[in-house]
């Protein structure tokens, strides 16, 4: 057989072609000489893929396949078996074809059955993926076994740049670089608004509250008080400091996870003087106090080193505090081991009626104590804080100690080696059964001020409750209204149920297939130069933004929301003579899912009448063509005013619901011993008579307590074991209505409680504190989301699942 290769062009399934003609017999140096390259794959890069497979056409285009031999086992002979110029064998797998196909297959030992067969009949073994020829008609004359997929090759050069495909649907904002400091904080972002978004089944759930965490983002829509530099665990595990007005974002300082913000709503003071220049401090038998020796927990340059000395005694520094009798204290240190292991830290008997110690070993990071309670928390960098807690029993001044031990025990005198060092920082002696956040000091103490973050849930952005004013649009619950233009729109009356308890009033706004604005549209008139506020309830169904605008003589003020979560993404003036101005904007929240959309401003001088339009939005222009998308809307109104007034005398809430809700929230404890139980949250008339409220114990299963109060007294209470008392997430929901209550914790089963009235006159959201604000404590906040009607069981086992 003579090979007709007129080409020397490798391609479609490595067709392999030279010029000239060449006989069979001299196939092997053919072989060598077309396939001159280093690299085989080069070529079987452009075979099936995993498959390695070359072909020779003889001068009637007819094909002999070979395939590559991955054991290498069989002799070359220039015929059924070929090498190519770096020894590597292709074995013969069939002749006579423009194409290469599998007569039969079966298992390898199913072979046997097709003895008899023809030559160039092949056979394939699925179970070994390998493929045999047969040679001759001589029966059970089969070719070696070759394998049929080899080992994936190398990836072959980019192909040219294709089409671009349609725009999908807009997704969910992604993570800003601030968020992506923490990546699993932003995903169990998207899980949470996913979990709404699909709801039970296809029912879609419909928070009218939702607050959430995330690294770098400040809390949305909530008070804030948060004065002074604070310190909270950055991702890399060393401290940062916070200035006033921002919340902190904490981390575990071992393994970087978010662990929410930080908020310690109990003011605390550091009574030492010097909290990291210890060299202020009394020292005895230690070889060398020296301030600034080495990296600190915060990045400075400004831990201490304490050096013991050869002689015998104690090995310690002390710096005095003053106490009061009764009060809990409790006295921290950062502390890090250099050749030392061993540190105690002591209060004087003179204040605490006995001497207080506890003793930590700073490579098994253990600790135990005499007298008191203590604790050990690693931190990175092998660096630990520890501390001592104990209650005065005098009001006087006395000693707080930092010894160099020789073992984990209270013998503190001994004779010393006189080399051992460790590394001191940020020592603190609070009033208080944990220790707090680190609070540094220059030579007198200082104090951390509460930090306080709560909402209304009465009252509105712009003004104080008061009488709803004149409402300038003569139709405002009625769309379908001939007084109401519409452009590229269809209306259909009552689809829905109103806010306010108007039933079933809302209008449901279509978009038709133009290409265009989506809108409906009334002309309202006004005072020259008057500020008017004009706002709409709308709410989400297959559209998820909407968008209000104010149009006269060319001066227009406009607002969009995003209809999911609430948030303003669009809003401004502008005009033929720059005159319009924006003052305000926001979107309150409703039960049900509505919003009440508003905008506060002045089209300027000379204008006193104006086009207010409702208008279709789809997320990034209201300029698109339609698609039989809506959203609902009800309640429209314009008036001659500086701030939002209520719509009506039912207007009395943002998003709380009073006769039945669900409560969610994501929290943990930052401080592994606290003083009574900690207050995660409340919902309050400003007292404990009438509340919702979420906290801790601090018993051994740290119970979870939801707590219902009517009439001050219990309407229901619901505990839950088995929680972390440290800063592990807690998922928790609570869902409420009269005579019907029910609670989860990471989507365990369902606690329920079918007597109690619910609590009436609801106005405040309280983090970190009880009801009235009393009992502050520390609390991690990941989420909080709110659900004005009482979900059901299974809904609340899969918000808390995690």
């Amino acid at each position: 057989m003579a090979y007709d290769t007129n080409s020397t062009h490798p391609v479609g399934i490595a067709t392999v072609r030279s010029s000239g003609n060449v006989p069979a017999e001299d196939a092997s140096e053919y072989w060598e000489r077309v396939l001159d390259i280093t690299d085989v794959s080069e070529v079987l890069s452009r075979s099936l893929p995993n498959t390695y497979l070359i072909r020779l056409f003889d001068n009637l285009g007819n094909a002999t396949w070979f395939a590559y031999d991955r054991e290498q086992t069989a002799s070359h002979n220039g015929t059924t078996i070929l090498s190519d110029n770096n020894g590597r064998k292709f074995v013969l797998v069939g002749l006579g074809g423009v194409g290469f196909s599998i007569d039969a297959n079966g298992t390898a030992a199913g072979r046997s059955a097709y003895d008899g067969e023809e030559a160039n009949f092949v056979y394939f073994a699925s179970d070994t993926r390998q493929v045999s020829t047969k040679q001759s008609s001589t029966s059970g004359d089969w070719s070696p076994w070759v394998d049929f997929q080899g080992p994936q090759g190398n990836t072959g050069a980019q192909g040219p740049l294709g089409d671009t495909g349609p725009i999908g649907p807009q997704g969910l904002p992604g993570p800003t670089s601030e968020e992506l400091a923490d990546r699993e904080a932003w995903l169990s972002e998207v899980r949470m608004r996913d979990l709404i978004a699909g709801g039970a089944g296809d029912q879609k759930l419909r928070p009218s509250r939702y607050i959430t965490a995330l690294p770098g983002v400040d809390l949305s829509g909530v008070d804030v008080t948060a004065l002074g530099t604070r310190y909270s665990v950055s991702p890399d595990g060393t401290l940062r400091a916070t200035q006033a007005g921002t919340l902190r974002d904490a981390y575990d300082p071992l393994t970087g996870d978010y662990l929410g913000k930080l908020i310690e709503a109990e003011a605390r003071a550091n009574l030492i003087d010097w909290s990291e220049a210890f060299e202020a401090w009394s020292a005895l038998h230690l070889g060398d106090v020296g301030d600034n020796y080495a990296k600190a927990p915060n990045g400075a340059f400004t831990a201490a080193r304490l050096l013991i000395n050869a002689g015998s005694g104690e090995h310690r520094v002390l710096r005095n505090v003053t106490t009061v009798a009764g009060t809990t204290y409790t006295f921290s240190v950062h502390v890090r081991a250099l050749t030392g292991r061993y540190v105690t830290l002591g209060l004087s008997s003179s204040m605490f009626g006995s001497f207080h110690a506890a003793s930590f070993d700073l490579q098994n990071g253990t600790s135990t104590q005499n007298n008191g309670t203590s604790g050990i928390e690693a931190l990175s960098g092998g660096w630990y804080r520890i501390w001592l807690t104990g209650i005065a029993t005098v009001s006087t001044t006395g000693a707080a100690f930092i010894y160099l031990n020789d073992g984990l025990d209270f013998t503190l005198s001994f004779t010393s080696n006189g080399t051992d060092d460790i590394l001191v920082w940020g020592a603190q002696v609070e009033a208080g059964s944990y220790p707090t956040s680190y609070i540094p000091t220059h030579g007198a103490a200082a104090t951390r001020p509460a930090e306080s973050v709560s909402e209304d849930i009465l009252g509105y952005i712009g003004g104080p409750e008061g009488t709803p004013g004149t409402n300038l649009i003569p139709h405002p619950e009625a769309f379908d209204h001939a007084d109401w233009g519409k452009t590229n729109v269809a209306v259909t009356a009552n689809s829905a149920e109103a806010p306010l308890g108007a039933g079933m009033a809302a209008d449901r706004l279509t978009d038709n297939a133009t290409s265009g604005t989506h809108e409906v549209l009334d002309v309202v008139t006004f005072g020259d130069g008057e500020t008017v506020v004009a706002s709409c309830f709308v709410r989400e169904e297959t559209l998820s933004h909407a968008q209000i605008v104010l149009l006269g003589s060319g001066n227009f003020i406009q607002a969009c929301v995003d209809l999911s979560d609430g948030n303003i993404v669009a809003s401004g003036q502008t005009g033929s003579g720059g005159a319009g101005e924006l003052f305000s904007v926001g979107a309150l929240p409703f039960p049900g899912g509505w919003y009440r959309l508003f905008m506060i401003g002045t089209l300027g001088p000379g204008i006193t009448a104006a086009t207010l339009r409702l208008r279709c939005h789809n997320g990034s222009t209201s300029n698109y063509v339609g698609s039989g998308q809506s959203i609902y809307a009800w309640g429209a109104k314009v008036e001659e005013d500086d701030a939002l007034t209520p719509y009506n005398d039912k207007d009395v809430g943002h998003w709380f619901s009073p006769d039945q809700g669900t409560i969610y929230a994501e929290v943990g404890t930052p401080y592994g011993t606290e003083d009574g139980a900690i207050r995660f949250l409340s919902l309050s008339d400003g007292s404990t008579d009438e509340m919702f409220s979420i906290t801790k114990a601090v018993d051994a299963g740290a119970d979870v307590f939801f707590d219902v109060r009517s009439n001050n007294a219990n309407a229901a209470r619901f505990s839950g074991s088995g929680v972390s008392a440290n800063s592990d997430v807690i998922r928790m929901a609570l869902a409420v209505s009269a005579n019907d209550f029910a609670q989860c914790i990471n989507g365990g089963a369902v606690s329920t409680d079918t007597v109690g009235a619910m609590p009436v006159g609801i106005q405040r959201l309280l983090f970190g504190v009880n009801g009235n604000g009393g009992n502050p404590q520390a609390v991690y906040l990941r989420r909080f989301v709110y659900f004005p009607k009482r979900l059901p069981n299974a809904v609340l086992q899969a918000l808390t699942r995690g």
